[in-house]
């Protein structure tokens, strides 16, 4: 018997951190779709992309006040919600970290 691994064949690039998040949030939203209205923890959360000026805004802000200073990082992005720049945020930390590790330049 062949490993089921050994029959799945390689992918040609591995996936980024991002598009690992963009498919995380997909299958959530998908799930918390089928699970209907009834479950209020569980809804289908919208997914808003950033756009290039507002991730702009975003590091500036950053570099201004630090990762965690959540409220003056969305008064200064201006769009965006605290929910919404906490989890930006600690993707950008994660991101940064694996950076690190891997000797990679920053992104700020």
């Amino acid at each position: 018997r062949t490993p089921v691994f050994a029959s799945q064949p390689m992918p040609s690039r591995l996936p980024s951190v991002n598009d690992l998040v963009e498919k995380l949030d997909d299958e959530t939203e998908n799930r918390s779709a089928e699970l209907g209205e009834g479950n209020r923890m569980k809804k289908a959360r919208v997914h808003v992309r950033w756009t290039q000026e507002e991730t702009e805004r975003f590091y500036e802000a950053i570099r201004l006040y630090g990762f965690k200073d959540y409220k003056r990082i969305v008064k200064y992005v201006g769009t965006k919600n605290t929910i919404q720049v906490s989890a930006k945020s600690l993707r950008l930390r994660h991101m940064e970290v694996l950076r690190k590790t891997l000797k990679l330049p920053s992104l700020l």
